[in-house]
């Protein structure tokens, strides 16, 4: 058990990280988000988010997303590490799902649907992917 000291609503994301073993990431009305191990109950790693987390985190592929009820934005972390692989300015509650193929993430009133740099027409060399990450990554696709 782990006390995060405030409330918790959502339910936890669980998954055997690389590197790590099974956790499990639980999000706070402190402010917090907590990456736990699941056999000990000790805290491996914690992130410091703008505001309260109330809604469940999502595991998608290596990324865990979570979204911040107090600066409605949306947040990826890498699940072995805890570092910020994606951020954007939509979001309240339960972040996002995938299709397989497609990330689809709520904002806090509009639903992105993104798809992978690798289907993205510019994206057909390398030099053109660096140059086009960013703005290919955050334009929503329409569904």
């Amino acid at each position: 058990a782990y006390q995060t000291g405030a409330y918790v609503y959502a339910s936890p994301a669980v998954t055997n990280a690389p590197g790590l073993g099974p956790t499990v990431y639980e999000g706070s009305y402190d402010g917090n988000l907590y990456a736990i191990n699941a056999r000990t109950g000790q805290v491996r790693w914690q992130h410091r988010a703008d505001g309260k987390i109330s809604g469940s985190a999502t595991i998608i592929g290596k990324v865990l997303y979570y979204s911040d009820l107090g600066s409605y934005s949306t947040t990826g972390l890498n699940t072995t590490t805890g570092k910020v692989v994606y951020s954007i300015r939509q979001g309240a509650f339960d972040p996002g799902i995938s299709d397989g193929h497609l990330l689809f993430l709520s904002g806090y009133n509009i639903l992105y649907a993104m798809e992978p740099l690798a289907d993205h027409p510019a994206s057909s060399s390398a030099t053109s992917t660096s140059r086009h990450a960013a703005k290919a990554q955050s334009r929503p696709k329409t569904p």
